[in-house]
Parts: structure tokens; sequence; C-alpha cells
């Protein structure tokens, strides 16, 4: 997952929809040991691995040309979640800002959960 990486709790993306107001992820892994909550008018777009513990809510714009990992991280260890997580929103999920061919690059789920994770949303990798 990279050399460094920043660990939020829950994390609430609320830039507001001006133009090209827009948050990125850095250059590091961003863990989201809680929820991940993308507000209406509002984009996120990490371009690196990005791994979510909790919930993930998408009601804005989700750009990923990284892999969102459904998983989670104790101190410094990953490990697997062992609560049902969730995918939803009424957002918009692409791989590409210009031309986008998927909603998704790359999934990885890791969560034993006997409940697992459920997705609300329709979405394509490719």
């Amino acid at each position: 997952m990279g050399s460094g990486r920043i660990n939020y709790g829950n994390l609430i993306i609320n830039g507001g929809n001006a133009t090209n107001r827009i948050v990125t992820g850095g250059v590091y892994t961003n863990v989201i040991l809680g929820d991940l909550t993308i507000n209406s008018g509002s984009e996120y777009a990490p371009a690196i691995v990005v791994v979510v513990g909790g919930n993930f809510t998408n009601n804005g714009i989700f750009t990923q040309t990284n892999t969102l990992t459904l998983s989670s991280y104790l101190g410094t260890s990953p490990i697997i979640p062992t609560v049902p997580q969730e995918v939803s929103g009424s957002g918009l999920f692409r791989n590409l800002a210009i031309s986008p061919t998927a909603d998704l690059t790359s999934l990885t789920v890791n969560n034993s959960s006997v409940m697992g994770v459920t997705f609300n949303v329709p979405l394509s990798i490719i």
C-alpha cells in the first residue's frame, strides 16, 4: 500500500459545489478507520489507495484512479474487519475525471463479518 499512510477516524467530504473544488488524498494511502461520507455537491479524488474500515456513503462524486479497499488497520497493521460494511449513496463513482470507462479501477474486499459487505449501488470495475 505504499510507504506511508494517513489515518482518519470518520472522514466527511463537504467541499461544496464550487467550480474545481475537489478534495484530494495527498501522496499517502488514506486509511479511514470509520465511515467515509461524500456529501452532495462535493468531490473526493484521492488518486492513491483508499482503505475504508466502515461504511462508504457517496452522495457526491468519487473519482478514483487507484484501488478502493474495504478493510482496516489496527495501529500500523492491516486487519480484516469483523463488522458488516455498506457501500451506498446517490452519487457518481468513476475511474477517470475525463471519459471514465468504469466506476472503479480496482476494488479489494477484506471482510470476515457474517453479514459481509452490502453494495447498494451498482459498480463496474475495469
